[in-house]
């Protein structure tokens, strides 16, 4: 999985922190500079950051990977996908 650096911004966003006073009231607190490397995705949260963060900021960790996810789940399967009809069928169709 993918770490979604947009997600670590609406949360922190939402729970009206600064970079820096996220950084600082972490277990093992970070710059407000690295806050923001995480977030344009510069570098990513190393797991016990990440839990710090999740639990900092009351997201469970999954949070910071659902863009990611979501983005994988959704991606369209060759196999699924319908085959285009010809030209030479969607004239006859629409009496072209």
């Amino acid at each position: 999985m993918e770490f979604c650096p947009n997600n670590l911004t609406i949360a922190r966003e939402e729970a009206s922190l600064s970079p820096e006073r996220l950084g600082n009231s972490l277990l093992s607190p970070v710059s407000g500079q690295t806050i923001r490397n995480y977030e344009s995705g510069v570098f990513c949260p190393d797991v016990n950051t990440l839990l710090h963060i999740a639990s900092t900021l009351g997201r469970d960790p999954s949070f910071f990977f659902a863009e990611a996810l979501n983005k994988f789940i959704h991606k369209p399967n060759a196999s699924t996908q319908q085959p285009e009809e010809p030209a030479d069928a969607r004239q006859a169709a629409t009496g072209g």
